[in-house]
C-alpha cells in the first residue's frame, strides 16, 4: 500500500511540474529543487557549485549544459552519505539527469 502512495504521489508532483513547465516555460531553482526532493525524499540539496569548485565541473560539462541544468550535491540524510552522482535538472523540462563519477550523463 505505501508504494503504491508513493507512486501517486510522484505522479501528482509529475502533473503539477508539467502544469508548471507549461504555463512558466521553464522550471526555477525552487521549483528544481521540488522535483528532486520528491525523487529522492529523505535527501538534501546544494549547489554542486558549493562543494565542487566550477573549473572541475567544466572538465564534465559543457558550458550550454552548465547554462541550461540546475547542477546539484546531494546527500541522502537517511544513512548521512553523500550521493555518489551529481543531479542536473534541466532548466527548459525539469528533466533529471544524474552524472556520474566517469563524466558520462545517465537518465
Amino acid at each position: 500500500m505505501q508504494k503504491k502512495q508513493q507512486k501517486q504521489d510522484d505522479d501528482d508532483i509529475t502533473h503539477k511540474s508539467a502544469a508548471y513547465i507549461q504555463e512558466h516555460g521553464g522550471v526555477n531553482y525552487s521549483q528544481a529543487l521540488k522535483i528532486v526532493e520528491s525523487k529522492y525524499p529523505n535527501s538534501s540539496f546544494e549547489p554542486a557549485q558549493s562543494v565542487v569548485g566550477t573549473d572541475t565541473l567544466k572538465r564534465f560539462l559543457s558550458d550550454d549544459i552548465l547554462n541550461a541544468s540546475y547542477v546539484l550535491y546531494g546527500h541522502d540524510n537517511s544513512d548521512g552519505t553523500d550521493f555518489q552522482n551529481l543531479i542536473l535538472v534541466s532548466k527548459e523540462t525539469g528533466r533529471i539527469f544524474e552524472l556520474g563519477p566517469d563524466g558520462k550523463i545517465y537518465k
